[in-house]
This record gives structure tokens, sequence and C-alpha cells, in this order.
């Protein structure tokens, strides 16, 4: 069989979520494909899981296992899981993450029929309509998608559990950064694409469903995190002008006026009241949280 894609997954510590994730991954309505699951380094007994998972789940096709001995960081792991593909095309979600059953073929669409696109995502839905703060944070992401095309089709912006990648372009432009302790590795690499020429595709074709119970304390940490991994992808690009000017300048008026607008925008993406209401504040305490993961870590006080 040929294997046109790798469909991956990155998991630490995390097998309860895997078996949802494992089942949409091994049950697509596309047959080129292969499913990587690179384990960083868990402890809580994931090898065992998975070995059981593969008795229980017997497929035809390619489904590997790679562990890590230590944790080593998201981006190495991804890394592991390019070195080692198969497929032309790797293809990224999350371990608490549900793909939907045509995600690997129009992720195929997408990539053979734009030879010339690096990269290529979609859209992500709440799997926890119940948490009014999953969704909130889910919308918000759903309002950057949108907010960050540069046309109907191409994007400056991928969302990490939704992303895929030509793998010779990882390769040339050497792979994810690693290391990252606090994140960043998507958009640092997007941004290196984004720097030397190439283009990103977006598609509301391209689903998944995200599996993800957030609390107060958990929304302003991962802000938090999001705004370190916006200091480390400014470290890497502050030289290259028309990258660092087209990302991270605006002018007055657009600084004054953007954080104002986004809690509106957010909330058009929200169905119920108590949603839109509190969609306000959870978007400006976002916004604090990330200036302030910003600051700490130019300060280096992390």
């Amino acid at each position: 069989m040929t294997i046109k894609i790798s469909a991956i997954v990155c998991t630490y510590n995390r097998k309860a979520f895997l078996t949802r994730c494992l089942d949409s991954l091994l049950n697509q309505n596309y047959h080129d494909y292969e499913v990587i699951v690179v384990d960083d380094g868990s402890t809580d007994g994931t090898p065992q899981f998975v070995n059981e998972y593969k008795k229980k789940n017997p497929t035809h096709m390619t489904f590997r296992y790679i562990q890590h001995k230590r944790n080593r960081g998201l981006g190495v792991a991804r890394n592991t899981a390019v070195k080692n593909a198969f497929g032309m095309v790797v293809a990224f979600t999350d371990d608490d993450c549900v793909v939907s059953r045509d995600w690997v073929a129009n992720i195929a669409r997408y990539h053979f029929n734009y030879p010339e696109v690096a990269a290529v995502g979609g859209l992500v839905f709440n799997g926890c309509a119940d948490n009014v703060i999953a969704e909130i944070g889910q919308q918000m992401v759903t309002y950057l998608l949108y907010d960050k095309m540069i046309d109907d089709q191409y994007t400056n912006f991928l969302v990490g559990n939704n992303q895929s990648y030509k793998k010779e372009v990882i390769e040339q432009v050497q792979y994810f950064e690693g290391g990252l302790i606090y994140g960043g590795e998507d958009a640092e690499i997007q941004s290196r694409l984004i720097g030397r020429g190439y283009k990103m595709i977006f598609s509301s074709d391209i689903t998944v469903t995200h599996f993800q119970r957030s609390t107060f304390k958990s929304f302003l940490k991962q802000y938090y995190r999001y705004g370190i991994g916006e200091y480390v992808v400014y470290l890497k690009n502050r030289y290259n002008d028309d990258l660092y000017k087209s990302r991270f300048k605006s002018n007055i008026i657009q600084r004054i006026v953007r954080p104002i607008k986004r809690p509106y925008e957010v909330s058009k993406y929200l169905e119920k009241r108590r949603e839109k209401i509190l969609c306000y504040p959870f978007v400006y305490l976002a916004s604090v949280a990330r200036a302030m993961g910003f600051i700490a870590a130019k300060f280096g006080v992390m």
C-alpha cells in the first residue's frame, strides 16, 4: 500500500484520552495513510495501553507506536514523528481530540490539489458543550482562525490540533523548534514558513472536535503560556522586517481598536446568551494573561 498521509498524535501521560482519538484516526474513509503515536516519555502506563489497544483493534493499515525514554517536549515529539513518517504529508491532531471521518481525505485533497502549498489546516469544535469556559475558549480560536485569513482560502495561522504539512517542507525548514517548555512550536514554524514565502490553506471542511474541560485557572494559564510562546516567535523572527511588521506591528489605532472589538467579534460565534455575556470579561482577561506571559518571557521571570 502506498502511504500518502501520516496521521500523527503525540501524547504524554494522557492514556485516558487515547481510545476516542485512536478510534477516529483508524476509521477514516481514506486508505493510503498510516497512524503514528509518539509517546513523549509517559509514566502512566501508556505503552501497555497502546499495546492492548492494538491487540483489540487489529487493522490492515500501518499503525506504529514510538516511545521516548524521557519527556522531551512537543516540538521534539513532532520531529520524531516526521522523521519516522512514511507519508508525503504529516497531519497532526492532539490526544484529547476526535477527527472527522473525512479528515485525512480532505487533508489529502488540498495538499495534492495544491502542490505549491506547504500547510493545510481546518476548524476545531468544542466537544464539551456543557463547559462554558471551554466553549468560549474554543470560539476565541474560531475567531482567530477566520481573522488571520488573507483571503477566502489562504491564511497566516493554523491551529495546533488540526494542522498538516508536506514532509519535505518540514525538512527544508529544519523541523519544529525543540525544547520550548511553554509551547509556541506551531506559531514558530508557521512564521518561518511565511517568512520563506510558503502558503498555508485554511478550510472549514477539515474538522476536529476538541474535548477539553477547562477551568478558569487553566484558561488563564493557557493564555499566559501563549504569551510566552509569542515572545519566542518574536525572538526568532524580529530581524525579518517583513515578517515582523506583518505579525507584531500595527499602527496605534489598530492597537487600541482591536482589543475593544475582539469580544464582540468572538461573541458572534457563541449561541447562548450566558456565553455571549461572559465572553467579554474572558476575552479581556485572556489578553491580559497573554501580555503578562510575553512580558515575563522578555524579562526571564516565567
